[in-house]
């Protein structure tokens, strides 16, 4: 038999770690939150304080925005940061561990399995995200509501479930309508799919705040104003304060859907590819380690090197991963 005639083994590289995978997710969701946490909590704690009557949505913004200025490391340790921070890297981390458990689980040759992904991170994130949001918004109200200066009231049911409305709302803006949208685009604009798709996932939370903020602003006025009997009332209260807070609350859409999302996405995967990088090392030199030993277990054994080139192995290289832009609200 001749060297052309040898036999390589390919080897698939071996995976990292779950635990250090997840450990690289929940790093990296952590990591982009807290970048995006202080400006996030300018805009909810303006709109929860402008809602109570407390400020003006333009003075409760410049205050806050002082104090980051001018005081950052006060700032970002104060309570409605680290409730901001927990939303979002709760979220991003949902998002990024559903993911990689994923990965191992589904097999890519399956021509189901990126169905399956997609309603796992979708079921995940959206159960965290709701629920993270609705502890968030509850605890602005108490600190931020009318009740601030003294004895908080418990957060009526009726707050809970306008929240949990404005959420689906914003939830529906991110996945359904998008891909409803997206051919309507791409054909009227003559664009790529993709490129459509990447503008409407992005308009689409951003205009929806035209609906949703008006539903937060009822949400606010009930836990302000409980003894509020005439509806009408309450419409007019959200209506005078729509216009600005509408605003307010689209520009605060940038830092969450764009900032956040394209960090996280960053983040996690240069980890994975860290982590699969040094796998791979370690595969090789076990590999080559292994061939070392039989090579002097030949030679103890009187045999040529002919014979142990025969047969080889080599470690398949790495397996790419991608990874979508995480969503959250």
């Amino acid at each position: 038999m001749h060297d052309d005639d040898a036999r390589v083994d390919v080897v698939d590289a071996p995976l990292p770690p779950l635990a250090a995978v997840c450990a690289v997710d929940v790093a990296a969701a952590v990591t982009s939150a807290a970048i995006i946490a202080p400006f996030i909590t300018l805009v909810d704690k303006a709109v929860v304080q402008s809602a109570a009557g407390v400020a003006t949505l333009s003075q409760a913004l410049a205050t806050s925005a002082k104090e980051l200025i001018t005081r950052p490391h006060v700032f970002v340790r104060r309570p409605e940061v680290a409730l901001v921070a927990g939303v979002y890297a709760s979220t991003y981390a949902a998002a990024n561990l559903t993911d990689s458990i994923c990965d191992r689980v589904y097999d890519e040759a399956d021509t189901n399995s990126a169905s399956k992904r997609e309603v796992a991170r979708f079921a995940t994130t959206t159960a965290t995200n709701m629920t993270a949001s609705l502890l968030k918004d509850a605890a602005f109200a108490k600190l931020f509501g009318k009740a601030a200066t003294g004895v908080a009231p418990p957060v009526p049911l009726t707050c809970y479930a306008l929240f949990a409305t404005r959420d689906c709302a914003t939830i529906a803006s991110a996945f359904t309508v998008p891909r409803a949208l997206a051919p309507v685009l791409s054909g009227a604009m003559g664009m790529p799919p993709s490129e459509a798709q990447k503008i409407i996932q992005v308009a689409s939370p951003i205009a929806s705040q035209i609906v949703c903020t008006p539903i937060h602003l009822l949400a606010l006025d009930v836990y302000n104003r409980p003894d509020a009997t005439k509806g009408l009332s309450r419409f007019a209260t959200v209506a005078k304060q729509s216009a600005s807070t509408t605003l307010a609350r689209m520009g605060r859409m940038a830092p969450a859907y764009g900032l956040g999302g394209i960090t996280n996405t960053y983040l996690t995967l240069k980890g994975h590819d860290y982590l699969h990088d040094v796998a791979q090392r370690k595969a090789e030199d076990a590999l080559r380690e292994e061939t070392r030993r039989q090579a002097e277990e030949h030679a103890r054994q009187g045999k040529g090197a002919d014979k142990l080139r025969r047969t080889q192995s080599t470690v398949s290289p790495k397996k790419t991963i991608t990874r979508k832009q995480s969503f959250t609200m």
